[in-house]
């Protein structure tokens, strides 16, 4: 399946691509390959008609085995359905293994069908593109098809990183698939015990087994609390995963889950403090009736992050480097991808700049840089979002001496190893 290759055909006039004056160059270039070299040709709903017949009139057509297209007068071992690589067809006596295939489609499909033969096509032909420039490259270099998981821990500041890299994923056509979350299965909540809930172990089993069946080109969201490791399972998968101060994570989850309960009231010193104790000594969980969230324990959540750093094909990806190194974290994200540059797909600076954009509490909050009281999320449409101060160290302002030692000795050695000591 990645045995293929693009080559460009270094033809300059792509605005006249069908122009009988290209066909001319294309026919010209061909003859340029080995004696013994054989060819496909690929066409969209009639595109490569005229091109086909112009080598049917040279040499050349001795060595076309095949002429891809979804409109044939009639169809046969030559003139073939694309769609004939994936079903039986009793009419077709052979598959096809060419050493080059002529790609002459409108620019807007060559993508999609680049990625279907690739997928598709047996052996390890050239993908010739006429207008690229003549430069060979495999093109496991040139895309990645393999899935990938986006894996964002609740309360790590999943805003500032999940909608612009879900656009980015958009943009290079990848299809996202959607994950059904253990602690949303209604059904199953409704026959739960608030004793006996699913541990962090089920959590991530159930989490494998939707992720285990995902297709190439495809990704997913997973946005609850689970050991990262339990993926190192499924080779294949590729994994991009944000971290966070885990002393920050927890003053956003309190945040966002505790002072709420208490009708949106600040509460005292001391029954923060009390509070926050309480959630780092033994966890939490929120229970509804429909719904669950297990929350770890500070050891825990600051083990989940530092499995993370050592998971296999993993991008490790740091809030804090989100907000005071963009552009280079960014840069990171895309060459690890490989969308630092692709032969027939752009990105340019000014939608790279907006694709990050809407990952700002700017963006999120229609314009709200954060809410005039620092202690309640953001107000949006009369809705509490996630989006309380979007700032890196804020635990600084809510934790108490006591607080500050009991992480430093719950978890001072993680944090060295995450680069937070």
């Amino acid at each position: 399946m990645l045995s293929h290759s693009l080559c460009g055909l270094g033809l300059l006039d792509s605005s006249a691509r069908f122009s009988q004056a290209n066909q001319i160059q294309i026919l010209k270039a061909l003859y340029q390959f080995p004696d013994d070299a054989t060819f496909g040709l690929a066409g969209y709903q009639g595109s490569a008609k005229e091109i086909y017949y112009k080598i049917r009139k040279t040499s050349l057509f001795e060595r076309l085995l095949v002429y891809f297209d979804d409109q044939h007068e009639v169809f046969d071992d030559l003139c073939r359905y694309p769609g004939s690589l994936m079903y039986h067809r009793s009419h077709l006596s052979h598959e096809p293994q060419p050493d080059f295939v002529l790609f002459y489609m409108p620019p807007q499909v060559e993508l999609k069908y680049m990625r279907f033969y690739q997928l598709h096509l047996a052996g390890s032909a050239c993908f010739l593109f006429p207008f690229l420039p003549k430069c060979a490259s495999p093109l496991e270099i040139i895309e990645n098809p393999h899935p990938l998981l986006l894996y964002f821990f609740p309360c790590a500041g999943t805003g500032r990183l999940s909608a612009p890299l879900t656009s980015l994923l958009q943009h290079f056509q990848f299809l996202q698939r959607e994950c059904s979350p253990l602690s949303a299965n209604i059904r199953l909540n409704q026959t739960l015990s608030s004793d006996h809930l699913p541990d962090f172990d089920l959590i991530a089993d159930y989490f494998v087994n939707q992720i285990k069946t995902l297709d190439y080109y495809q990704y997913m969201v997973t946005h609850d609390p689970f050991d990262i490791r339990a993926l190192d399972s499924l080779p294949f998968l590729r994994k991009i995963a944000l971290i966070r101060d885990p002393r920050d994570v927890v003053t956003s989850y309190y945040m966002r889950e505790f002072v709420p309960q208490f009708g949106g009231r600040v509460l005292s010193a001391p029954e923060k403090e009390r509070a926050l104790f309480e959630l780092m000594q033994t966890g939490f969980v929120n229970r509804k009736t429909n719904y669950f969230l297990r929350w770890p324990k500070l050891t825990t959540l600051a083990d989940f992050f530092v499995n993370i750093t050592e998971s296999t094909n993993t991008l490790v990806v740091k809030f804090e480097d989100l907000h005071h190194a963009e552009a280079e974290t960014y840069q990171r994200i895309l060459q690890w991808l490989g969308f630092d540059w692709h032969p027939l797909i752009t990105l340019s600076p000014e939608q790279l700049k907006y694709y990050c954009h809407r990952g700002s509490i700017a963006h999120q909050t229609e314009g709200g840089v954060r809410s005039d009281n620092p202690e309640k999320p953001v107000i949006k449409q009369g809705v509490l979002t996630n989006c309380r101060k979007g700032e890196t160290g804020d635990w600084k302002n809510h934790f108490t001496p006591a607080l500050t030692a009991y992480c430093q000795a719950q978890i001072g050695a993680q944090l060295k190893v995450l680069g937070y000591s």
